[in-house]
């Protein structure tokens, strides 16, 4: 009877001992693959010329107040200027933009030497960008108005942890790491997207 408990004892300490070993496996994989993920954004974040595919950061809270990146930053900044608490927050997105045209008009030299130069002129350089200049009795006034939509999308691909397809069969490894990346699209081809963080708040 008492080689039945300890055997039983026995058991249970092997089986609680392989289940934390697997758990400990299992954490160690998945900090592996936010790494692996996180790597890679930042390499397409450096290496990408264009800004409206990249990758998704996966951080935690404490991660992301240690950053020096001043759009995180400016992104923690503003979240508590809007009294985000850290415990609501699940992902944030940050989004630079750039708007660069030049409109150059000849006024004629008769129309100068008169003693009140009036003109309004508008200048549309594509149907949500339009700029109208107005100069009446010496006041001038340039109104401007830029109209943008950008759509956002947040997608998990898939990549082999073993690239090459003969290793993978010798070694049976068909394990797969999975990314998170985004694709972003804007409507006005003149707002020139300079930068773009997406992050995504993990335990």
């Amino acid at each position: 009877m008492k080689n039945i408990i300890l055997n039983i004892i026995a058991l249970l300490v092997i089986v609680i001992m392989a289940t934390s070993c697997l758990l400990i496996i299992k954490n160690k994989n998945k900090q592996i693959e936010t790494l692996y993920n996180n790597t890679k954004a930042y390499e397409q974040e450096l290496l990408a010329e264009n800004k409206k595919i990249g990758g998704i950061y996966l951080l935690t809270i404490d991660q992301l107040k240690m950053s020096n990146d001043s759009m995180i930053i400016a992104l923690l900044e503003v979240k508590e200027e809007l009294g985000i608490k850290d415990k609501q927050l699940r992902s944030m997105s940050g989004i630079k933009t750039v708007l660069r045209d030049t409109v150059t008009e000849i006024i004629f030299r008769d129309s100068i030497q008169k003693e009140v130069c009036n003109f309004n002129r508008r200048y549309c350089f594509n149907d949500l960008t339009c700029m109208t200049i107005d100069l009446e009795d010496g006041m001038f006034t340039a109104d401007i108005n830029i109209e943008d939509s950008f759509y956002l999308y947040h997608i998990q691909t898939k990549e082999w942890k073993q690239p090459k397809f003969m290793k993978r069969l010798i070694t049976f490894n068909w394990k797969r790491y999975t990314l998170d990346e985004f694709r972003l699209e804007n409507e006005n081809e003149l707002n020139e997207i300079s930068d773009v963080k997406i992050i995504k708040i993990i335990e």
